[in-house]
């Protein structure tokens, strides 16, 4: 249970990190 609980918190935190990496080209490629 614990390793399942960890590996999703994992998938979260990369997911969240991605779209802030996204948003950021996004931005970058308006201005």
């Amino acid at each position: 249970m614990p390793v399942y609980f960890t590996c999703s918190v994992c998938i979260l935190i990369s997911c969240c990190v991605t779209k802030l990496f996204y948003r950021m080209d996004n931005e970058k490629g308006y201005f």
